[in-house]
């Protein structure tokens, strides 16, 4: 039996769907870096090519901590890049995020009263962001690292 997406699956009969948002990958590359960075601390450790006791307790110290650590951080992004879903219809859009508990929000596009971006450097150099949705009755709504932010931002006010 194939999963339908949750948003397929609420979709009403006279809605069509104009665009769909998704996370970037780019978020992956902080914890891979570390995990990179703490496995070369492991193999610098068990090859035995520090001589010194400190660099020794040190490297046996933060290796390990480092690894499981972008481990976990690495789970949790991939996590939320493949069970977050950003739909825009042509009458609401529709965010789901979680894989086990599940959070919705439905705001319908006569509620909207602003669209905010917000870029970082690097999020300006690959096209991601921040959007913050204020709907109608001061309800703010954020959606982080959001790949090609500036099209999504475009199919929001449109």
């Amino acid at each position: 039996m194939k999963k339908i997406p949750y948003t397929l699956s609420i979709q009403n009969y006279d809605e069509k769907i104009q665009y769909i948002a998704s996370i970037t990958l780019i978020t992956l590359i902080k914890p891979i870096f570390i995990l990179l960075l703490s496995s070369f601390f492991m193999i610098v450790f068990f090859s035995s090519i520090a001589q010194t006791q400190e660099l020794n307790i040190f490297l046996f110290l933060l290796g390990p901590l480092f690894f499981l650590g972008a481990i976990i951080q690495l789970i949790k992004i991939l996590i939320y890049i493949f069970a977050t879903e950003i739909v825009k219809t042509n009458k609401r859009i529709i965010l789901k995020t979680g894989l086990i508990m599940r959070d919705t929000i439905e705001i319908p596009l006569s509620q909207i009263e602003s669209v905010n971006v917000t870029q970082s450097v690097f999020g300006r150099i690959f096209g991601y962001g921040t959007i913050s949705i204020i709907g109608t009755g001061g309800t703010n709504q954020n959606i982080k690292d959001i790949a090609n932010i500036v099209k999504f931002r475009k199919a929001l006010l449109v």
